[in-house]
């Protein structure tokens, strides 16, 4: 019998459940239809797992009853943009989609966010239900309603905050996952494990940073803990007015990486890494977090085969990138740790106190 984990975001009447079962694909259509009563669902899926996996997700809605659409789109950052958002809009307005009909997001994260931001645009705002299939957007980015895509001058600075009706997770689909992909969600399994929860930390150093993978009991419940601490954060403060801060922790640096590097020489997971150390060593050098806290960073991520050294790029030009983070606001905003599980949002930390954390970091 399958090990099944529900997990609730509590936004009262906008609530939802995070569903994860191993074999969910065999039966996801009779997760839709407790959610919305519509007779057809317009499925916006990444075309590499509609090659992996369509004749399965196509079996199933076939034998559901529900009438459906698959629409198949590109989903690589450069086309996490208004081109895509438009001809997705032009594909539900050619099927006559109307607003009770839902969205089904089936991908990673560039699917979910854009298939999210096309749902709370389209006719005002359909039903969207996001189904993440990598361990990025199964532990973080499908869970919590931000929605968005890219402008030329950074990452997600055009978005909502817009609520799935329920996040469906299948841990099975990770087994065709790429190593790549693997690490970009591994980076945020890290992250939940330095703001909120050790343990984690201590499973990954003993599980040899996950680098034979993970299966069974022990991935579910390890994604499970992890969206557990979003569905909790995201509960307490939905749109990100204070505590859900936390969530950013090595993002702010690990956005500014991914600029400069053209969104492709360094992958998510590898610039959240290295963003994490440069978190750890700025909260060092404030004197909020220990040396042996810093190192453990490094243990950790480095264990995971994340890098823990900048890429050769200019420390203005991190700097400058940074000033365009949306998170940062006036001043210059950084999630910092006084120590493991206690993280803090920290404002006006001086330049030259980033500059010595990204020295730090830099490859010699």
């Amino acid at each position: 019998m399958n090990l099944r984990e529900t997990i609730i975001v509590n936004l009262k009447d906008r609530s939802y459940e995070i569903i994860i079962e191993e074999g969910l694909v065999e039966h996801w259509c009779r997760e839709i239809k407790a959610v919305t009563k519509a007779e057809r669902v317009f499925v916006i899926v990444d075309e590499n797992v509609l090659g992996l996996h369509g004749e399965r997700f196509r079996a199933t809605l076939e034998a559901s009853g529900l009438r459906w659409e698959i629409i198949p789109f590109r989903a690589e950052e450069r086309y996490k943009n208004l081109e895509t958002v438009s001809f997705l809009y032009d594909q539900l307005t050619e099927k006559k989609a109307h607003r009770h009909e839902p969205l089904v997001a089936v991908g990673g994260g560039i699917v979910g966010d854009v298939a999210g931001f096309v749902a709370a645009t389209y006719q005002r705002g359909v039903p969207v239900i996001q189904f993440p299939t990598t361990l990025l957007a199964q532990v973080d980015s499908s869970i919590g309603g931000k929605v968005g895509i890219d402008h030329r001058e950074g990452k997600n600075l055009i978005g909502s905050f817009y609520q799935p009706r329920a996040v469906l997770i299948d841990p099975g689909l990770l087994d065709t996952l790429p190593r790549r992909e693997f690490l970009n969600g591994l980076a945020e399994v890290i992250k939940y494990g330095f703001i909120a929860d050790p343990e984690i930390l201590d499973f990954l150093l003993a599980e040899d940073g996950l680098k034979k993978g993970l299966s069974g009991q022990k991935r579910i419940r390890l994604i499970a803990r992890c969206a557990g601490i979003k569905a909790a954060v995201v509960s307490q403060d939905e749109r990100e007015a204070g505590y859900r801060m936390i969530l950013n922790y090595g993002h702010t640096t690990g956005h500014a990486i991914e600029k400069v590097t053209g969104y492709s020489a360094v992958s998510h997971g590898q610039a959240v890494a290295v963003g994490m150390i440069v978190a750890a060593e700025m909260a060092h050098h404030l004197g909020k977090l220990n040396r042996d806290d810093v190192e453990l960073h490094r243990r950790v991520i480095s264990r995971a085969g994340l890098p823990i050294k900048l890429p050769q790029v200019e420390i203005s030009a991190l700097l400058e990138a940074m000033l365009l983070d949306k998170k940062y606001g006036t001043s210059n905003r950084f999630v910092l740790l006084e120590e493991v599980g206690r993280p803090v949002v920290v404002e006006g930390v001086p330049e030259e106190i980033v500059v010595k954390s990204l020295l730090a970091t830099q490859e010699e």
